[in-house]
C-alpha cells in the first residue's frame, strides 16, 4: 500500500478460524498503529487445528479513503479454543 502523503494510518487486524459449520473470530486488534499483527494463543485449553485467515482494514484519516478489509494470509493454525480457569 502506498502512503505518499505520509498520513497517520491505523489498522484493523482480525484472525478467523474456520471448519465444518463454523467461522469464528479468534483475535482482533482494532485501530492499531502497527502494520504488524503478532499472532499468539489467547486461550489456554482446547487445542485444535483448523483453517484460518488474517484480514486487515487500513484506516485513513478521511474514512472515505480507508481500504479493506482484505485477506492478507490464509493457512492452517493450531490454537487453543477456550480457557480453563
Amino acid at each position: 500500500m502506498e502512503n505518499p502523503s505520509n498520513e497517520a494510518l491505523t489498522y484493523d487486524w482480525k484472525l478467523y478460524v474456520s471448519g465444518p459449520g463454523f467461522d469464528n473470530l479468534l483475535r482482533a486488534d482494532t485501530a492499531s498503529t502497527s502494520n504488524v499483527f503478532d499472532l499468539y494463543n489467547v486461550h489456554n485449553a482446547g487445542l485444535g487445528t483448523d483453517n484460518c485467515r488474517v484480514t486487515v482494514k487500513v484506516n485513513a484519516p478521511d474514512p472515505s479513503r480507508s481500504k479493506g478489509p482484505i485477506t492478507v494470509w490464509t493457512g492452517r493454525c493450531t490454537y487453543y479454543s477456550f480457557n480453563l480457569n
